[in-house]
């Protein structure tokens, strides 16, 4: 056997996942190749190392901006049909782009259902409830700019900051 066929399937040998008589060739040809010996060992240091490291949680911020971004590139991927109609909250929270302890704390006023003791929504309805909050949202803003008008002859926000 040459080495390079050996270096291929070393992570394999190492893994036990070799057939029987493929791993008597490379046990064979490691007897007698102390490059192979070598690159074996450090594979196995590599691999002790990495089990040692510490397993830690990535902050949430970084879960979430993952999350977003998968969640771009599958709606943009996927036809409109293949979108799942009930999501999870994790889902939902990637939809919307905030942390899903955000929606933990709003799931009150998100049209959310129960089945089989899991909480879901309905892509649908998500977005019903979306636009309504955009409605609610510029409804404020202009009765707001309003009150300013009345008030004291202002200018809306918009406007004053528009002008550099």
């Amino acid at each position: 056997m040459m080495c390079a066929d050996v270096q291929q399937q070393l992570v394999h040998f190492a893994d036990g996942e070799l057939e029987p008589a493929r791993a008597r060739e490379i046990e064979r040809h490691l007897a007698q190749c102390a490059k192979c010996r070598a690159l074996l060992g450090a594979l196995g240091r590599a691999d002790g190392a990495l089990r040692a490291l510490a397993r830690e949680e990535p902050p949430a911020e970084a879960t979430q901006a993952v999350r977003g971004a998968l969640c771009d590139v599958l709606e943009h991927e996927q036809p409109p049909a293949a979108r799942r109609e009930i999501m999870t909250l994790d889902e939902v929270a990637g939809y919307l782009r905030i942390p899903i302890e955000d929606i933990i704390e709003s799931m009150g006023d998100l049209p959310t259902f129960e089945l089989a003791g899991h909480v879901r929504v309905r892509r649908t309805r998500l977005l019903e409830w979306i636009e309504e909050r955009e409605r609610a949202h510029v409804g404020s803003i202009a009765e707001s700019d309003l009150a300013r008008i009345l008030s004291g002859g202002l200018l809306p926000r918009r406007i004053v900051a528009g002008r550099g």
